[in-house]
C-alpha cells in the first residue's frame, strides 16, 4: 500500500510541474500578445516572472489571472505531494527500524552466531528492505542496537536480491555508539541462496553510518527506470563528500562511475570516483 501511495504522489508531483509550465506558457502568450514595446529587458522580465509587472508599473491584463491561478495551483500541488511522498518514505524507514528494535535481543558467543528465525527469508529472491530489517534483528542478537557500517548487494533486480542468479547481500555492523559494547569486532550478516547467516569478525569496526531513509527499491527505480528489470550492484557507504549515500552501478560496465543517491530523499549526488578507487 505504501508503494502505491508513493507512486501516486509522484504522479501528482509531475502533474503539478505540468500545471506550472502550462500556466507560465499561457500567461507568457497573453503578455506577448498585449505587448507594444517589443522585446525589451522589461518585457523579458515580465514574461518570465508573473508578478514582475507590478514592480515595473505595468498594467496587467485581466486575462492573466487564470494562467497565474493555474501556475500557483500547480506549485501548491507539487509542494504538497512532495512533502507527503517524503513523509511516507520516512515512516516506512522508521517502521523498519522499530521492528528491528522490538525483537528480543540476547548476547551470543563468538563461536555460535544467532539462530535463524522462522520469519527469516529462506534464500529465495526477496526485496532488499525486508532483508535489511531481518539483518538488523540478527545483528541485535550479537549486541543491542548494533550500528550499521555498510551494505553491499549484488544482482539487485526489481523483484529483489536475485539469489537464483547468484545474487547476495552483505551487511556489516559494529557496536552501538550510544551504549556500552558487549562484544568487540564487527558482525557480518549475509543473505544468499543459503538464507540469512551471521558471524562475528575480529578487527576494528570503523565508522557507524546513519540508517538510510531512502529505500533501496526507490534507488533501483531511479537507476534502471520504472518497469526496468536489469540487475545492478548496490552499496551503502560514505561518498566523496564524507556522507553516507547509496552507490548504484552496472555490473556489466565496471569502468563506469556509480550513480550516487542521497540517503534522505533519493536525489542524485555528485560523484568523482570510479568503482573500487
Amino acid at each position: 500500500m505504501g508503494e502505491i501511495l508513493e507512486n501516486l504522489f509522484s504522479v501528482l508531483m509531475l502533474l503539478g510541474l505540468a500545471s506550472m509550465l502550462a500556466g507560465w506558457l499561457w500567461r507568457a502568450w497573453i503578455v506577448w500578445q498585449t505587448n507594444d514595446e517589443g522585446l525589451t529587458p522589461s518585457t523579458i522580465l515580465t514574461l518570465c516572472v508573473p508578478f514582475a509587472g507590478a514592480l515595473l508599473e505595468r498594467q496587467a491584463d485581466a486575462r492573466e489571472r487564470r494562467p497565474i491561478a493555474v501556475l500557483i495551483g500547480g506549485l501548491g500541488l507539487f509542494l504538497l505531494s512532495g512533502y507527503a511522498r517524503q513523509q511516507l518514505r520516512r515512516e516506512s524507514a522508521l517502521d523498519m527500524r522499530q521492528a528491528a528494535r522490538d525483537e528480543p535481543s540476547a548476547s551470543v558467543s563468538v563461536q555460535a552466531p544467532a539462530p535463524p528465525s522462522g520469519r527469516d527469508p529462506a534464500g529465495t529472491t526477496v526485496d532488499l528492505s525486508t532483508i535489511m530489517g531481518r539483518a538488523q534483528v540478527r545483528a541485535n542478537t550479537w549486541q543491542p542496537e548494533a550500528a550499521l557500517l555498510g551494505i553491499e548487494v549484488t544482482r539487485l533486480t526489481n523483484r529483489g536480491v536475485d539469489t537464483d542468479a547468484g545474487g547476495s547481500a552483505t551487511f556489516r555492523y559494529g557496536p552501538s555508539p550510544h551504549r556500552a559494547a558487549t562484544a568487540g569486532g564487527t558482525f557480518v550478516v549475509t543473505y544468499d541462496k543459503g538464507g540469512l547467516n551471521g558471524t562475528r569478525i575480529r578487527g576494528e569496526p570503523g565508522q557507524p553510518l546513519p540508517e538510510p531513509m531512502c529505500s533501496p527499491e526507490e534507488v533501483y527505480r531511479a537507476t534502471v527506470g520504472e518497469g526496468g528489470t536489469k540487475p545492478i550492484t548496490l552499496r551503502y557507504a560514505v561518498d566523496v563528500n564524507g556522507e553516507a549515500s547509496w552507490h548504484a552501478s552496472d555490473p556489466s560496465a565496471p569502468d563506469v562511475k556509480p550513480r550516487v543517491y542521497d540517503r534522505q530523499n533519493c536525489m542524485p549526488r555528485a560523484n568523482s570516483k570510479r568503482p573500487g578507487r
